[in-house]
């Protein structure tokens, strides 16, 4: 379970941030020639949109009836991957992708939108954690050397959490950072 907690934290949140990050402003240029797709993608990705898919993906992927139904097969592992992905795309896009289509919004919502996400993202993170006895069956069949079961479910709730808290603390710092650029800037008024 901490193995894949680290796969989940590179796959689902710090990787689509770096993707959306390294992609030149010209990629976006073909989607502008889709007014509907613009248009879906754009309601997608809405804050608030964004907001509520992320944690819905987070949540039910993480949840053990799902992890021991998709684990234990290459396919299901591979959908579990796609949604975090997914799910880190939708999450990262209205923070990261300049599209004058959607001008994005102000440094503070920056802000107060990984600060709620990373608040609100608690319970998978708390189940492994806080349970007394192992949640998925799929990781009690097959603990990790030198750990139980329980043990490696619980180091793996706090991998999400502290993995999930720096990265999205990283994510603020980098705002902050750009906010306070561009307020130096600015001229001066009178």
């Amino acid at each position: 379970a901490s193995v894949h907690m680290v796969q989940f934290l590179a796959v689902g949140i710090a990787a689509p941030a770096l993707l959306l990050l390294a992609l030149p402003g010209a990629a976006y240029e073909p989607l502008r020639r889709h007014p509907r797709l613009i248009k879906a993608l754009s309601d997608l990705t809405h804050p608030v949109s964004a907001f509520f898919i992320f944690n819905l993906v987070m949540t039910a992927t993480h949840w053990p009836g799902v992890v021991d139904l998709l684990m234990p097969t290459q396919l299901g592992s591979f959908v579990l991957d796609a949604a975090w992905m997914l799910g880190g795309l939708i999450f990262w896009w209205p923070l990261i992708v300049p599209v004058p289509e959607r001008p994005g919004f102000h440094s503070l919502g920056k802000i107060a939108y990984l600060a709620l996400n990373a608040f609100l993202i608690r319970p998978p993170f708390a189940m492994m954690i806080f349970s007394a006895s192992p949640i998925y069956a799929i990781y009690e069949l097959a603990p990790p050397p030198a750990r139980d079961a329980l043990n490696d479910q619980q180091l793996a709730g706090a991998v999400m959490k502290i993995g999930i808290a720096w990265i999205m603390f990283a994510g603020v710092l980098v705002i902050f950072r750009n906010w306070m650029l561009l307020e130096s800037d600015r001229p001066e008024s009178a």
